[in-house]
């Protein structure tokens, strides 16, 4: 029996800006691999859209000297019935292993909803903190 393949998120930093700095989020780059028809990815805007009414978990990772150390969420548009999603995103779990650091969230949305995300990454070299900020839209299907 084959495991099934859980969405994974790589950010690639292009240009680190630490929080407080003139720039307010780093530049970067997102790819995705395994996400199938659930999760995909809009690269034009770094948008991720959920398709699915299940519980989905979606991996994140960084790549070069840069390790993810937290997240926050904030919904967008109308109605703004979880707007710090605590309800969506009810599990966040941070693994940070050595050089390299996995940030796994599951997104539970069954109605439609769209959330801005900061993640909070740590840049190596620069012995800094910075900032990375995509947007999630969740489009469960009727």
């Amino acid at each position: 029996m084959t495991e099934p393949t859980v969405p994974t998120v790589t950010f690639d930093i292009t240009k680190f800006h630490k929080i407080g700095g003139k720039h307010r989020y780093c530049d970067y780059s997102m790819s995705l691999a395994g996400g199938g028809s659930v999760v995909t990815l809009d690269p034009s805007t770094n948008t991720l859209t959920v398709s699915s009414k299940s519980p989905v978990q979606i991996v994140f990772t960084a790549t070069g000297a840069y390790l993810l150390a937290g997240i926050c969420f904030r919904e967008t548009g109308s109605g703004k019935s979880d707007p710090n999603g605590t309800c969506t995103f009810p599990n966040v779990v941070l693994n940070l292993a050595g050089s390299s650091s996995t940030l796994t969230l599951t997104d539970t949305a069954d109605t439609s909803s769209s959330y801005e995300f900061a993640m909070l990454v740590v840049g190596i070299n620069e012995e800094a903190l910075g900032l990375i900020d995509p947007p999630i839209v969740n489009r469960p299907p009727a």
